[in-house]
């Protein structure tokens, strides 16, 4: 598993990229084979952009590598918004407009692909999910468990919470709801803090038992950003 994207040029001009989808110095589109071959240190011809027919090993050419990342949990969040709009724009139809039909429906394929890629690690448990869906067996990625014991107490939290929320006017009900929720909160924020150091022993050294504590985490972690976000919007709109 790639530690890094590493430094990738431009087979036509020599220019540094951004992204393996594209040059911002030439203004080349490269289609999927041809991306992937700038990864994989082969960079192909003149004669191979952006037409070279469809990649043999796809999955390579994931989100990360799309907006110029490292396939990493930790993500530095201002490089990818700075690579998702630089990237954005570097794809825009506009830019396409007289070329050739197969170069216009390449960048077009690109830039849905590049708002995919967004979508897919703007956020940490969505990222962590990914991870897993692509780098970890199925069984890991697809696994249930938790840990023993909690899941019970994120479920009778709830519990108070749809009963108490069904008497908003009940006496105490805001102050139990504004405290309730900083300790749902704290419960959230300690979960995904592991989640670092555990994909960090995956990706690097191939750990799959940090992969399934991740797993693991993950189910935990979902309990408490749904409990978390309800219980803001109830807070919000005068609960």
């Amino acid at each position: 598993m790639e530690a890094h994207l590493g430094r990738l040029t431009c087979p036509r001009c020599r220019a540094p990229l951004l992204t393996p989808l594209a040059c911002g110095a030439c203004r080349t589109v490269f289609d999927e084979a041809a991306a992937l071959a700038i990864l994989s240190g082969d960079p192909p011809s003149d004669a191979d952009a952006p037409g070279a027919g469809p990649a043999p090993q796809a999955a390579r050419l994931d989100c990360f590598a799309r907006l110029g990342l490292p396939r990493a949990f930790d993500l530095d969040r201002r490089a990818l918004e700075k690579n998702y709009i630089a990237i954005s724009r570097l794809l825009h139809p506009d830019l396409f407009a007289e070329r050739p039909e197969e170069e216009r429906e390449v960048a077009l394929r690109h830039a849905a692909s590049i708002n995919g890629a967004y979508r897919a690690l703007k956020s940490p448990l969505e990222r962590a999910l990914y991870l897993l869906r692509t780098c970890a067996p199925v069984e890991v990625a697809q696994g249930r468990d938790t840990p023993p014991g909690l899941l019970a107490e994120i479920l009778d939290l709830r519990e108070e919470f749809e009963a108490r929320r069904s008497s908003p006017d009940a006496a105490g009900y805001r102050e139990w709801l504004a405290t309730t929720l900083a300790v749902v909160e704290r419960g959230r924020d300690q979960w995904e803090s592991r989640l670092p150091a555990l994909f960090s022993r995956f990706l690097d050294g191939g750990d799959l038992a940090a992969a399934r504590e991740a797993r693991e985490a993950l189910n935990v972690l979902k309990y408490y950003v749904n409990l978390a976000d309800e219980m803001r919007r109830e807070r919000d709109t005068g609960g």
